[in-house]
């Protein structure tokens, strides 16, 4: 049996997040972008666009504040990956 803390596979979150954004549900997509945009695992051809979209959904919500956070988090987690370093350098 599956418990509900379970955290969804990263296609199952990328959906939920591009259904909220679709949705102009900045909250929710922000969460599901930002889970993608630090987590190890998250596809490297794939972390950098969640990044933007991440920060699109900050700016927003009006969360400048936590911007430098997800940043660090998100270049700390993917720090080989060039294609998101280079999104993080475009963000700043």
């Amino acid at each position: 049996m599956v418990g509900l803390t379970q955290t969804p596979d990263e296609s199952t979150l990328r959906q939920q997040a591009e259904t909220a954004y679709g949705k102009q549900n900045w909250k929710d997509a922000f969460e599901a972008y930002r889970q993608l945009a630090v987590s190890p695992t998250t596809s490297a051809n794939k972390v950098a666009r969640d990044l933007e979209l991440a920060v699109d959904c900050q700016r927003r919500l009006n969360l400048f504040e936590d911007l430098d956070k997800l940043l660090s988090e998100s270049t700390e987690q993917h720090a080989n990956n060039w294609q998101l370093l280079m999104q993080a350098a475009k963000l700043i």
